[in-house]
């Protein structure tokens, strides 16, 4: 299953010969839904990253060790994303011909997207915590 969180990406996924691809794609166009979705994908595009948009959050498939394949804007998530690629936890396309081929990649070679996923996963895995280090760091400046 292929999670999207565009409807156009999905439109750019259905091809006439219906050769190229023969996953089900879920399209989800609801808010604070897609986290739930996305433990069972096997693939995931995260959307708001083929156009100039600054993209969404790629850790939210990451923490399930699903791949992840997002486009060129992604600078809402610069620093997250820059650790994704520095581990290979990620896959950055530039347009919806490099996004079908990337989906129809993860989906045809299972152990790659597979060991992509685990990547990822460590990626999320070393952000947590965040939160408990921003108030740790928030109540020393206070104390002060």
């Amino acid at each position: 299953m292929i999670c999207c969180e565009t409807v156009r990406a999905t439109q750019m996924l259905q091809r006439e010969d219906a050769t190229a691809l023969s996953a089900r794609i879920v399209v989800l166009d609801t808010i604070g839904d897609l986290a739930e979705v996305y433990g069972m994908a096997d693939v995931a595009f995260v959307g708001g990253s083929l156009i100039e948009r600054g993209g969404h959050n790629p850790l939210e498939p990451a923490q399930f060790g699903v791949p992840v394949v997002m486009g060129p804007s992604y600078e809402n998530f610069r620093e997250i994303v820059g650790k994704m690629i520095a581990e290979d936890g990620i896959r950055i396309v530039q347009d919806k011909d490099e996004l079908e081929a990337a989906l129809i990649g993860q989906l045809t070679n299972r152990e790659e997207a597979r060991a992509m996923g685990e990547r990822g996963r460590r990626v999320f895995e070393r952000q947590q915590g965040a939160t408990g280090r921003a108030v740790a760091a928030l109540a020393g400046m206070v104390r002060r």
